[in-house]
């Protein structure tokens, strides 16, 4: 495994700590227009996962496990030196903040999810997105970034997001 981090941010507020953890093709500026709220009633944590914004995107795919961000995020929790703290994911990181929670309840003060299919998916989604990943990827691999900007769940599409969050 290597020695690779993710990238993570403290902010000033009040309160226990917040892990803000955002989705595929997102990242810390997810989080922009929430912060001053949020550091009213805690203190924002954003993290950023593997190969969006400043984490590195490294070659190991173990890294990429969700057990291995499990482990990164109780990484976190530890060098915090806080023994419980509240946890938010959007999408994908709804899906390893709910993990992190089954596997870490007693640091879990609070767990807060939003727009996350795959956090609660049931059996047949699973199987259909893995079916379906072989050609998304190639796909990716020849069009580029034209043909990521052409998947559906990427921000450029969002209706609600604030535009400096995009």
């Amino acid at each position: 495994m290597s020695a690779a981090r993710l990238h993570y941010e403290i902010h000033e507020g009040e309160g226990p700590f917040l892990l803000l953890v955002h989705g595929i093709l997102t990242g810390r500026s997810l989080w922009r227009s929430n912060l001053a709220a949020l550091a009213r009633v805690a203190r924002p944590v954003v993290v950023e996962l593997w190969g969006h914004g400043r984490s590195p995107a490294p070659d190991d795919p173990a890294l990429y496990h969700p057990d291995t961000f499990v482990r990164s995020f109780e990484e976190i929790r530890a060098e915090l030196t806080t023994d419980r703290w509240l946890l938010c994911g959007q999408s994908l990181g709804a899906a390893l903040t709910l993990r992190y929670s089954l596997d870490h309840p007693a640091h879990v003060l609070a767990q807060i999810f939003t727009n996350s299919t795959s956090a609660l998916a049931d059996a047949d989604w699973v199987a259909s997105t893995r079916a379906h990943a072989p050609g998304l990827a190639e796909a990716l691999a020849s069009g580029g970034r034209a043909a990521l900007e052409r998947l559906p769940m990427h921000p450029v599409h969002a209706k609600r997001m604030p535009a400096a969050s995009r």
